[in-house]
């Protein structure tokens, strides 16, 4: 009854309204009105008795009430109005790509400004938009009308209209194209069919290469089934036999497999019984640094290059232990031992001094040999990787050049070689200091040493006598006037005796040997025939053969420009064997039959 007597009361409001707006006021009037009459009608006992009076008190009592509920109202009316701005506001700085979800063809469903929620085609939610132009859910707005008492501003732009301004939008759907994502698909896409390309292209490139291989490993196979006879007589055979004026009558033949050019070769190692070759040489575009080439016996056209351990300087030695590892000697301090079979180095030893010789133990694979440049010997066993097991100090503190185990009935010993001559060692703990080989103090300084079964030659060039001028200044002019003829020395050949770990002087023979360098020398052994001695011959930069024990010359070898500097020779097991020459510049390998 009261907010009936309000609506006709309460003052007029000031309020900017337009004519539209004002036909509303005056239509709920025109409503409030009829409302008021008929209660009106149901107290006419009542007005009557005092009417004026009873309207003031009315007019009073509804003024008041009028003013507080329009407080309450229009304060209510300030925070929804300020909440539904704020997250209109919020959803316009979230940008388009937030506003929007986002659908499986790449395109985005708008949402509602006021709710943030997608609107839909039909439905109490259903988009509709004001004259404005923007577009809201119509639940949203209606809400929106209800509290501003059908007084309504646009949230985002506060364009004013009234609910039959709101017009609804028919569509089955409504979406908003993401141009951005519909590129970056299409540029996806391009990216996987070049990738789909690529694959196919890199599978087929894989399958021929695997075909290549196949064809190559069965040809290689084929060729190792092939006798190495039939394969030696289609090589490169170099005719060399007995030389006129000899009296050497050593049946069989020495024949050239191949030649392989290398840049600073040092040292080499034969291994028959896998029928490859290790050979250490200057590391291609890197001074000072060198590496070990592995070569094919069979197929010489594979070199695979090895990298070296670091700081391991120039290799002095190489050999093949029983085991089938190659123990390495270095300048650089170290003793290695790389695996063929994993293709790396398993095993390091960091020496006391740089080293020159190494050597493997026949009798038991676990030990390792390590001649020193101070002189010393060490034992390793390679089940104790920390330190050697044994460091034997040597007779002087020359260079140890040169390593060869000794082995018989249980006993181990060692021959080895410096510039005072070859010396014997035992290895057994407690043992004496090593020994000399008695009957080569005359012959000078030892350069090399070649053992083979029974035979052991040592090559000696003369000393330098500094207290006698003439032989001096001779040496000199001889030096400068031949300065390739090198000089001439000597090869003493040594038998084992009965007890297998002594020696003795047999025969000797002079050559012309180097006077700067140490190189290596070799005895080739054969079932059926004398053995022979191998060396580089300073005068004919090649090898020169003799036949043992009666040192009677049998073959000159092809020459080479540079000095040779190592000769190795091994044998496969009931077959021929492989006879190595390198020198700086290159490596030949012949097959002994």
């Amino acid at each position: 009854m009261a907010r009936r007597i309000v609506s006709r009361f309460i003052p007029p409001q000031e309020d900017e309204e337009e004519e539209d707006e004002e036909d509303e006021e005056n239509e709920s009037d025109t409503h409030s009105e009829d409302d008021t009459s008929s209660s009106d009608a149901d107290t006419e006992p009542e007005v009557a008795v005092n009417l004026p009076q009873r309207l003031r008190q009315l007019r009073d009592s509804a003024i008041e009430v009028a003013e507080d509920t329009e407080d309450e109202e229009e304060g209510s009316e300030g925070e929804q109005e300020e909440e539904i701005k704020g997250r209109v506001k919020n959803g316009e700085e979230k940008g388009r790509e937030d506003v929007g979800i986002e659908l499986e063809n790449n395109s985005v469903l708008p949402t509602c400004p006021v709710c943030m929620e997608p609107w839909t085609s039909e439905g109490p939610h259903r988009v509709c938009c004001i004259p404005c132009g923007h577009v809201y859910g119509r639940l949203c707005l209606e809400k929106w009308l209800r509290k501003c008492g059908n007084k309504g501003k646009c949230p985002q732009c506060n364009g004013k209209f009234n609910p039959k301004q709101i017009i609804n939008l028919y569509a089955p759907r409504i979406v908003v194209p993401n141009d951005d994502l519909e590129k970056e698909v299409k540029s996806l896409r391009e990216k996987n069919e070049s990738l789909t390309l690529e694959k196919a292209r890199l599978l087929e490139e894989i399958s021929k290469q695997r075909e290549l291989f196949e064809e190559q490993r069965s040809k290689r196979q084929k060729i190792r089934q092939t006798s190495l006879l039939d394969f030696c007589d289609q090589s490169q055979k170099l005719s060399i036999g007995v030389l006129s004026g000899s009296t050497a009558t050593v049946p069989g033949r020495i024949i050239l497999r191949y030649e392989l050019p290398f840049d600073g070769a040092r040292v080499m190692v034969i291994d028959a019984s896998n029928q490859t070759l290790m050979v250490s040489s200057k590391a291609p575009g890197i001074p000072c640094e060198h590496v070990l080439n592995r070569v094919s016996l069979i197929c010489p056209g594979e070199v695979e290059k090895i990298k070296l351990p670091n700081n391991t300087k120039t290799v002095k030695d190489l050999c093949v232990l029983p085991n089938g590892l190659v123990a390495l000697a270095s300048l650089g301090r170290k003793l290695a031992v790389f695996s063929k079979e994993s293709n790396n180095f398993v095993l390091q030893y960091d020496l006391p001094a740089p080293a020159w010789s190494c050597s493997g133990n026949d009798a038991n694979a676990h030990y390792i040999y390590a001649g020193l440049q101070n002189g010393k010997l060490l034992v390793f066993d390679m089940r104790q990787t920390a330190q050697p097991v044994q460091s034997l100090d040597g007779l002087t503190t020359q260079p140890i050049h040169t390593l060869h185990s000794l082995n018989n009935a249980g006993a181990s010993r060692v021959l080895t070689a410096s510039s005072v001559g070859p010396c014997v060692w035992d290895i057994d703990p407690g043992a004496e200091r090593p020994t000399l080989v008695p009957g080569l103090e005359s012959h000078g300084i030892c350069i090399a040493l070649a053992c083979g079964g029974d035979n052991v030659v040592a090559s000696f060039r003369p000393r330098v006598d500094l207290y006698q001028p003439d032989t001096l200044s001779s040496q000199t002019l001889n030096s400068i006037s031949a300065p390739n003829l090198g000089k001439l020395g000597s090869h003493v050949l040594m038998k084992k005796n009965p007890d297998g770990m002594s020696f003795c002087k047999d025969q000797v023979c002079n050559g012309y040997v180097s006077e700067l360098r140490m190189s290596k020398s070799a005895i080739i052994c054969s079932d059926r025939n004398d053995p022979l001695f191998a060396y580089g011959d300073e005068m004919l930069r090649g090898v020169r053969i003799w036949g043992l024990p009666s040192f009677t010359r049998y073959a000159d070898l092809n020459p080479h420009r540079e000095p040779i500097l190592d000769l190795r020779y091994a044998r496969v097991p009931n077959g021929p064997g492989f006879l190595g020459c390198l020198s700086e510049e290159k490596l030949q390998v012949f097959s002994c039959l």
